[in-house]
């Protein structure tokens, strides 16, 4: 599940680097995959099950704002193993 953790804080850095107004469709489909893998990994935690990336998706804010909700959830790879 870190994997998918690292992967939604990568999606957050793309965000804060990018420049333009509006977010491009591959980088919405990819931050919509890693919402659905979260809510599948963690299916009662309330706030991913909140997230939502429904279109139209058109600001980088909101799929920053969906990836920070993944990226605080999903819990960092050392605290995964220590289960």
């Amino acid at each position: 599940m870190s994997a998918l953790r690292e992967q939604a804080l990568g999606i957050i850095n793309v965000c804060k680097s990018e420049h333009q107004q509006f977010v491009d469709q591959q980088t919405i489909a990819i931050a919509q995959a890693i919402v659905a893998e979260a809510k599948a990994a963690l299916p009662d935690d309330k706030v991913i099950g909140a997230a939502t990336l429904e279109a139209p998706v058109t600001f980088w804010t909101s799929v920053q704002s969906a990836m920070e909700i993944v990226a605080n959830s999903v819990p960092p790879k050392e605290v995964a193993t220590l289960d």
